[in-house]
């Protein structure tokens, strides 16, 4: 059973849940005031994320999304930080670990820039940082369900939903790529939500298990 005292849960698990509800609190609101053309509403099916922040196709809460980018930056870093945890059991993971904090920390500068470079004002920047965002969400997982997939403590279900969020990220670049209308952006909608959830999940691996 889970101790709801928070001062008791890590790190980890404390800015994990944090993320999860700016993400969708922020998000969601800005797909409300979010308006392409008059009477038609925001389709993730049709509309990337980044558009939640485009100041043209949502003026009214294209800062929404720039703001829950900066946040969810910031508020991972000591998520990425408490990851130390999981060499206390196992020293010999130290270096591994230290990678994965290296590529989250990287990941989040990622997101933090994107915030800073809305899509219709600097598309360049916005474009390049959205894409070393993907690759270093599936670089923190790839290492991190390597360096834990022997580690006592590791839940396997855990790897199994980074693998799951691996194929989310691969689909919508391949998509991507080819242009393909109609079902592209879903893929990117699942894949920050998926890698949320993992976070998450790691999260509570951490805390479940004691470290």
């Amino acid at each position: 059973m889970m101790d709801w005292n928070i001062k008791k849960w890590p790190i980890s698990l404390i800015t994990a849940i944090i993320a999860n509800i700016l993400y969708y609190a922020f998000l969601i609101t800005a797909a409300f005031t979010f308006l392409k053309f008059p009477f038609q509403t925001y389709n993730p099916f049709f509309d990337t994320v980044s558009s939640l922040g485009d100041t043209g196709k949502n003026p009214r809460g294209w800062i929404l999304f720039s703001i829950c980018l900066i946040l969810l930056g910031i508020i991972l870093v000591p998520f990425f930080i408490d990851m130390s945890r999981w060499y206390a059991k196992q020293p010999e993971k130290k270096k591994l670990i230290r990678i994965i904090q290296i590529l989250g920390y990287l990941n989040s500068v990622s997101m933090v820039m994107i915030g800073f470079y809305p899509t219709d004002i600097r598309s360049f920047e916005h474009g390049f940082w959205s894409m070393m965002n993907f690759l270093f969400i599936i670089s923190v997982i790839i290492v991190a369900n390597y360096a834990l997939r022997d580690h006592p403590s590791f839940i396997r279900q855990v790897a199994y939903l980074g693998y799951i969020t691996c194929v989310f990220c691969f689909l919508y670049i391949i998509l991507g790529m080819f242009d393909v209308q109609g079902v592209t952006t879903i893929w990117e909608w699942l894949s920050f939500m998926a890698g949320l959830a993992y976070a998450l999940a790691i999260a509570l691996n951490i805390y479940k298990k004691g470290l």
